[in-house]
């Protein structure tokens, strides 16, 4: 059986290989997207504004 700091580290080993292409692939199939849509960052630039009293 595989300690913990193994498997970490065999985690670790897939991830550092995998290009920037093929992670953002990875991560958009199961769903987590690092990109804020357009509705979100409008949101939060409202949001934003009315806290600083811009608004």
């Amino acid at each position: 059986m595989k300690t913990r700091q193994q498997r970490k580290q065999e985690i670790k080993r897939f991830f550092d290989r995998l290009s920037p292409e093929e992670l953002d692939k990875l991560l958009e199939r199961n769903g987590i997207n690092d990109k804020e849509s357009n509705e979100a960052l409008s949101y939060r630039t409202i949001k934003e504004e009315i806290e600083k009293g811009e608004i």
